[in-house]
């Protein structure tokens, strides 16, 4: 089994850790540092009303960012960072850069293994002090993984089995359905596959890091300690990164005293290629964290994508909801709604009890909950959405409904036969109580009398309904409970006038 790098971190720090260095400093301690170092630069420049703090200057245990101190105007500079502390894929003595990420992951390790000897040791030891648990899901536990996953919809996922058959080039993907796509597997696919990189604990850390605080394959000191949040709370803005240019961060809208500043990892006016598919899902897997509202959710497998924000008036604290592509139609809600109820079903089994995930750590617990409850947010306003345009459309409050007719089935349409409709197990019950090792149970209750099961197949698209381990009914015994019922009335009226039939009541097989 694969040790990642935050399961070892006291090993990681042995690499290059010389007997000179004193106690770990605080990451105030470091920002110090990392000021003088830049102001060591004739380009240097931090302006004096930006201040680097926790959160809670009483609560060093806080979250550490950029403050304003005073009041700045847009377009104002706050912030020179000189090109001589940027980080890329320039290695020592190889002037041209290699691929982005890759190469600047390969000068990252160097960096680390030259130590104090390094022209960057200020940054490299504030990373080697403070940032010693990467949280990406890719640097997660196995359990933790295990966990993820099976929320995601890949209810069979075993991490160990995964990376064996992965390994044997068995298997290039995971089974599950919710985003974020290659949720575990960057370490994986990219570092490993794809950089051709080593396994050993400091360039597995060097290259989770690389992709969590690098901008565009350059990692840049100060600047990676502002905080992401998007919409009104955006406060800077920053030039193109061009080697041997400079990074300048100015204001992007007038700023009052006191504010936190604020960068965007997706919305910048430079992260051209992440404004619409890169949203909360890719930021919870390249960086560790959900982001604050207002979030950008993208679902493949619904075709929809939305986002979200607080709205915020005098009596209330309310959300509101933006497309990001075209608005799903009325018929999406079933599609929409199962997706929604089958995450709640997978809380309910897997979070509903932590003592049997007690080897996941608890940040990645609560990183998972606070993940999925944010999804369900998402799921829940899209619903809401579409309920609304229906409701819209039909005029139900002043009786005058004008049914809209997208959300039915057009009954004019020949539909399909029997032939087309039903296989033979739904004719044989021999073979169709053979399917059921392929059911899942989707929700298990024990009442003060019998344990009931729903079962679903979404290979043949049935659902049933088990008492006690026997089968009582299925959506596919239509024809045998149904169909009768219709058959013998049909006899006695007028030829052909019978077209289509609703079953009022009588309902076991409608799951």
């Amino acid at each position: 089994m694969r040790v990642f790098a935050m399961a070892i971190a006291s090993l990681l720090w042995t690499v290059s850790t010389s007997s000179r260095i004193s106690e770990k400093r605080s990451i105030a301690e470091h920002s110090a540092d990392l000021l003088s170092w830049l102001h060591s630069f004739p380009s240097g420049y931090v302006s004096p009303k930006v201040e680097l703090r926790h959160l809670d200057e009483n609560d060093p245990t806080s979250s550490f960012g950029a403050f304003a101190t005073d009041d700045m105007d847009l377009d104002e500079l706050m912030l020179r960072i000189p090109h001589q502390m940027l980080i890329d894929s320039r290695r020592e003595g190889n002037p041209d850069a290699d691929d982005n990420t890759c190469g600047l992951v390969h000068n990252l390790i160097d960096q680390f293994e030259l130590g104090e000897e390094g022209k960057y040791w200020t940054y490299i030891r504030y990373l080697k002090e403070t940032q010693t648990h990467v949280m990406l899901p890719s640097a997660w536990s196995d359990e933790g993984k295990n966990l993820l996953m099976k929320m995601l919809g890949d209810h069979e996922f075993e991490f160990d089995e995964w990376i064996e058959r992965y390994h044997n080039k068995k298997l290039v993907g995971t089974n599950h359905k919710l985003p974020p796509s290659f949720a575990i597997t960057w370490t994986d696919k990219f570092w490993y596959r794809h950089c051709d990189g080593e396994e050993d604990p400091l360039s597995e850390h060097a290259a989770l890091l690389a992709v969590q605080r690098a901008w565009d394959g350059v990692l840049i000191p100060i600047f990676d300690m502002f905080s992401h949040r998007n919409g009104r709370w955006l406060n800077t803005k920053s030039n193109d990164i061009v080697a041997g240019s400079d990074v300048e961060v100015r204001a992007k809208r007038n700023i009052k005293a006191g504010e936190q500043l604020y960068i965007s990892q997706n919305m910048c006016e430079n992260c051209e290629n992440r404004l619409d598919e890169y949203g909360t899902p890719e930021l919870f897997r390249d960086y560790g964290f959900v982001e604050q509202f207002p979030q950008s959710w993208t679902f493949r497998n619904l075709d929809i994508a939305l986002r979200i924000d607080e709205v915020y008036d005098e009596h209330a604290k309310e959300k509101s909801l933006e497309w990001i592509k075209n608005e799903p139609s009325i018929k999406q809600r079933d599609k929409i709604e199962k997706t929604l109820k089958d995450l709640q079903m997978s809380e309910k089994i897997y979070l509903n009890n932590r003592s049997k995930w007690e080897n996941v750590p608890d940040n990645e617990w609560l990183l998972i909950k606070e993940y999925t409850d944010a999804m369900q947010v998402a799921l829940n306003l899209a619903i809401e959405y579409i309920i609304d345009l229906d409701l819209q459309d039909t005029c139900v409050i002043d009786r005058s409904c004008n049914v809209s007719l997208e959300r039915y089935d057009d009954l004019t349409e020949y539909f399909v036969t029997y032939a087309e409709y039903y296989d033979d197990a739904f004719y044989d019950f021999t073979k169709s109580f053979q399917r059921f090792d392929f059911y899942d149970s989707v929700e298990l209750v024990e009442s003060q009398y019998q344990d009931i099961t729903f079962m679903q197949s979404e290979e043949y698209n049935d659902n049933c309904l088990d008492l006690d381990d026997i089968i009582q009914i299925c959506t596919q015994y239509r024809p045998h409970y149904h169909e009768l019922l219709v058959h013998y009335p049909a006899r006695f009226l007028p030829l052909d006038s019978l077209k289509r039939v609703v079953f009022v009541g009588g309902g076991d097989s409608m799951l």
